[in-house]
């Protein structure tokens, strides 16, 4: 049986990372990413701390203490890992071989197709957050009706 290790790719790794993480993306970099989170399996409920709009006060008040804060809330909202996904890739020592004589090189093309793996998911994950837009706005008011019908 196969060995699922990924100690001799982590060079690849984090050379396909380097590059792709520099990419520009829609949707991800508008989202909340706690890494410190435990693991969740797919289809596992977890808790994300969600911060209320919060209003700034008026005036700074010079004193040796800081003041106690004012009835702070910290909500919640429950979130599902829905997906699981994952991509292979491969060479024979023929193949291997070949590169490294007439080719671009292994290295090279094994880091070329890593990055192009990456960027695949990349895409799942925007697809996957683009189809949740409707789920994060802020949006006020009713859709399909005219925003501020009547004057002042």
């Amino acid at each position: 049986m196969a060995e699922n290790t990924l100690t001799t790719l982590i060079p690849t790794l984090y050379n396909a990372m380097n590059v792709v993480s520099r990419e520009l993306t829609g949707m991800i970099p508008a989202v909340t990413i706690d890494a410190s989170v435990n693991q969740a399996a797919v289809n596992q409920t977890v808790r994300v701390d969600v911060e209320p709009d919060y209003a700034a006060g008026d005036t700074i008040v010079p004193a040796m203490v800081t003041p106690d804060p004012t009835g702070e809330t910290s909500a919640g909202v429950d979130i599902t890992i829905s997906n699981s996904k994952s991509y292979s890739f491969g060479f024979n020592g023929e193949g291997q071989r070949g590169l490294n004589n007439n080719g671009a090189g292994y290295d090279e093309v094994k880091s070329q197709k890593v990055q192009q793996r990456i960027r695949t998911l990349v895409n799942e994950v925007e697809a996957g957050l683009t189809a949740l837009h409707t789920t994060f706005s802020r949006a006020y008011g009713t859709a399909g009706t005219t925003p501020f019908p009547t004057a002042a």
